[in-house]
């Protein structure tokens, strides 16, 4: 038994994939009452799986904190929840609720969020601002600026422009973008 079940780290739940809506993304914080973990993921245009989770740090009043679901000292192996105590599963620290948010030690990683009382709500910048703390990338079909045809981010040609990367169909494509970039995008990466 304790082989193959006690010895074994937790492992953390699958993330719930987003989008974003007009570039945030917006939570309903009664969803928190539960008092439970919730994880999600953004999924950016490389491939890279950001995952962040949203919990409530006090069991008797809304004090909801969204963070990155990695640790600045021992990176993405990410955190479960058991009990009161969060858990970092790459050193097994158990952390004090009311310290998830703040920076320091093995606390998620904090990222900026609004809170209105009934949302939390959290720009994709800040999103996608995580997205060096995770390893993990998984195929997505993304769009060829130049072609509009759909093309997925493994294996296929790629040209990093203003901090963004695109991805191309063929290198006729690649080559039209990289002579005028500013004909198909603009510089925040809206499609033209």
């Amino acid at each position: 038994y304790y082989d193959l079940h006690a010895s074994k780290p937790p492992e953390i739940s699958d993330p719930i994939i987003v989008e974003p809506v007009n570039n945030e993304f917006k939570f309903d914080v009664e969803k928190l009452a539960d008092n439970e973990l919730h994880r999600y993921a953004y999924i950016n245009d490389e491939g890279r799986e950001i995952r962040f989770f949203l919990l409530n740090r006090f069991s008797d009043r809304a004090s909801p904190t969204i963070v990155f679901d990695a640790c600045a000292i021992c990176g993405d192996m990410g955190y479960v929840k058991k009990g009161g105590d969060l858990i970092c599963i790459s050193c097994n620290v158990r952390i004090f609720l009311p310290s998830v948010g703040k920076e320091g030690g093995c606390n998620p990683i904090p990222m900026p969020f609004e809170f209105d009382g009934k949302f939390v709500t959290v720009t994709l910048d800040t999103i996608q601002s995580g997205a060096n703390y995770f390893s993990k990338v998984v195929e997505k079909m993304v769009l060829d600026p130049v072609s509009r045809k759909k093309v997925s981010n493994i294996g296929s040609k790629s040209y990093l422009y203003y901090n963004r990367t695109y991805f191309f169909e063929n290198e006729k494509t690649q080559a039209e973008f990289e002579a005028n970039p500013e004909k198909y995008v603009d510089i925040n990466g809206t499609l033209k």
